[in-house]
């Protein structure tokens, strides 16, 4: 049996639904909800981080020793993979097997979802 074609799915599906919850739709359309056990478990943990009064004491070693050049590049070069990696989602989606009136059509959709991820972004609204 070939389960290329159901993981497929599922993978897109995944991916498809990640960046629609965190392009912010969901909290515009059903409001604020309470977090749930995971949001208080994060919560319990950020209370027992080390930080106080804004210091923060990390120990840092020296093969994690950087620089702000590389940093930059470090950052610039995960974004441009991510932003290509976007780029060609329906030729993906096709590549897997996905048939063209398909493929284009959810590429379509997740170029919009990601627009309106990087508006708000750039705006600096956060709906919750």
């Amino acid at each position: 049996m070939r389960t290329t074609f159901p993981l497929a799915v599922v993978l897109c599906l995944g991916v498809a639904l990640l960046l629609f919850s965190g392009s912010g739709f969901n909290a515009i359309v059903s409001g604020s909800q309470s977090p749930g056990p995971l949001g208080d478990a994060l919560g319990q943990q950020a209370d027992q981080s080390p930080v106080q009064d804004g210091n923060i004491s990390v120990s840092r070693s020296a093969s994690d020793e950087g620089s702000v050049a590389g940093l930059i590049l470090g950052g610039s070069q995960s974004a441009f993979q991510a932003l290509n990696l976007l780029a060609f989602f329906p030729q993906t989606l096709q590549r897997l097997g996905f048939p063209t009136w398909f493929a284009l059509p959810v590429g379509s959709l997740v170029y919009v979802v990601v627009g309106i991820g990087i508006a708000q972004f750039v705006s600096g609204r956060i709906y919750e």
